[in-house]
């Protein structure tokens, strides 16, 4: 296998002397057979246009990524549209020395800007990581509020937040039917 390697490089280099191959990968013993470890993985060639597009056809070219085209500058990628989410997260308070009873908790509701639901996670992590911060309380003991898990994260589809009132988490659930709030609409005969 690595004489067939030797000989399907050495005959791109005959082929095409205007261009310039590196090799990546794997290592090139002077002397000895080759271990499949040490044959190349990456062939990186720079030239012309051109003369790259004609290595498709050449024996063992597999393919071909275009990395950098000279005179071209890169596409900036379009600017991610930011929008409203609301991450619901559960946060126990850690009271030190408290090993047993009952522990405070809070259902804590954070607004973030981000592009997707993970990113609205992400963001808030650093948040997190502060609202862990470690205080001493009225009785002298150490307390953090730690997040022990997000449990939902909400996309509010609202691009401004009215200050009179914006549906910011909404979770749809379902329970027994109660009477008092069957519905009878009036048929007007």
């Amino acid at each position: 296998m690595a004489a067939r390697v030797d000989r399907w490089i050495e005959h791109l280099y005959r082929l095409y002397p205007e261009l310039s191959f590196q090799m990546k990968g794997g290592n090139l013993p002077t002397t000895g057979a080759r271990h499949w470890s040490e044959l190349p993985t990456t062939l990186t060639v720079k030239g012309p246009a051109r003369k790259i597009l004609a290595l498709t056809g050449a024996a063992g070219v597999a393919s071909i990524y275009v990395t950098e085209i000279a005179g071209y500058r890169r596409r900036r990628l379009p600017k991610v549209r930011l929008e409203w989410y609301c991450v619901r997260a559960f946060v126990v308070i850690r009271v030190e020395r408290a090993k047993s009873g009952m522990q405070n908790t809070e259902d804590r509701f954070m607004l973030v800007r981000a592009s997707s639901f993970e990113d609205a996670k992400k963001r808030l992590r650093q948040q997190w990581h502060e609202y862990a911060r470690p205080y001493l309380n009225s009785e002298g003991q150490m307390v953090s509020w730690h997040l022990d898990r997000v449990v939902d994260v909400y996309q509010t589809s609202e691009t401004d937040i009215d200050p009179s009132g914006t549906e910011v988490y909404s979770k749809l659930g379902h329970r027994r039917m109660r009477p008092q709030y069957v519905w009878r609409p009036r048929l007007r005969g």
